[in-house]
């Protein structure tokens, strides 16, 4: 399983960590699930969750699969303007949080991923970020069964 860090702007990482929203769409993603950090844009401005995230797939094959149903073919063609991929959010696990400020003072190289990047390629940042996060309550597991196609390609 990969590791990353991943950008998400507030109004989404509240629906992530509702629930609301069980899907995370990318244009280019790893084909395998991964274990991603959240680092939550301003005005938060720091990492604060984590999220599981299951096997990518393919957008195209929604559009296969739910053929007959138009109001999911809409959405799908307008999502597939922009993305290619969804990945299933498996859990999520709220977090303390660490400061963008705070990592950039112990880390003066510290970029914010524009989108995500991979922590397995910086051994000392996922140290950091392991050894500084703690798990806050439970994870919140999302539950799939009713979730095709009432959940595919909303709107956040």
């Amino acid at each position: 399983m990969k590791t990353i860090l991943m950008s998400f702007k507030p109004h989404i990482y509240d629906r992530l960590s509702t629930g609301d929203k069980i899907f995370e769409y990318r244009r280019q993603y790893s084909d395998e699930p991964t274990l991603v950090y959240m680092y939550v844009s301003s005005p938060l401005m720091k990492i604060k969750g984590r999220l599981d995230l299951g096997k990518r797939i393919d957008i195209k094959k929604w559009k296969e699969e739910y053929a007959d149903n138009a109001e999911v073919q809409k959405r799908i063609d307008k999502y597939m303007t922009n993305y290619k991929y969804a990945m299933p959010v498996l859990f999520f696990q709220e977090t303390t949080s660490i400061s963008l400020r705070q990592l950039q003072k112990d880390f003066d190289k510290f970029v914010v991923p524009q989108s995500y990047y991979y922590l397995d390629n910086y051994a000392e940042l996922l140290s950091y970020i392991t050894k500084n996060i703690e798990v806050v309550g439970n994870k919140k597991m999302n539950d799939f069964t009713y979730a095709l196609p009432n959940h595919i390609c909303l709107q956040y």
